[in-house]
């Protein structure tokens, strides 16, 4: 739709008006784009490396980027949702943050207070916990990644790793480390 609308690719249309007008400086769709020295190896499982690769499906989750600069776009994120975004108008950032199901659109039954229901409801390229949290999950082979924050407190946690989970113990783990920020959140307000 963007390369329809705009005449411009994809990551020359994100990279124009969301990572530089955001500073996100070490992101990029390409290992051309990047300091390819400060790129993490991945991992399938503990011990088999993965070759580095490029998926052509990259708009889905191909951007290259640091955790400094996903802090940079989270926050703008919250900003965005508190009103005070620099990206987008006030109200593009409410159909942004629209939720789009109503519970006739729900197939099951959906336990809202399950702790890691991480996308309950769905909007435009966000989705909406049970709890409260905005923000979207996602991996490719080797990386997983959560970022969400909460709409009460504006305050948001990116969780990123290099490596599939491949046992309960290693999901169990991931939750953990989530739990944990939270719990340091929680602490220091």
């Amino acid at each position: 739709i963007i390369e329809k609308a705009t005449g411009d690719s994809f990551d020359v249309f994100t990279t124009k008006y969301i990572l530089k007008p955001l500073g996100m400086n070490a992101s990029g769709w390409s290992f051309e784009e990047i300091d390819f020295a400060n790129h993490s190896r991945l991992y399938f499982g503990p011990d088999t490396l993965l070759p580095f690769y490029t998926c052509i499906t990259y708009p889905d989750g191909g951007l290259i980027t640091s955790s400094s600069d996903i802090a940079k776009y989270l926050t703008e994120l919250i900003k965005g949702y508190a009103g005070n975004g620099t990206l987008l108008s006030k109200e593009s950032y409410n159909v942004l943050f629209m939720e789009q199901l109503q519970k006739q659109h729900y197939l099951e039954k959906r336990d809202k207070n399950h702790p890691y229901n991480d996308e309950y409801n769905t909007g435009i390229f966000m989705g909406f916990s049970g709890q409260g949290y905005v923000g979207h999950a996602g991996g490719d082979a080797g990386v997983g990644t959560w970022m969400f924050f909460d709409k009460k407190t504006k305050t948001g946690r990116f969780i990123v790793k290099n490596t599939d989970a491949t046992t309960r113990e290693e999901e169990k783990a991931y939750y953990a480390v989530w739990d944990k920020m939270k719990e340091y959140i929680d602490n220091n307000q």
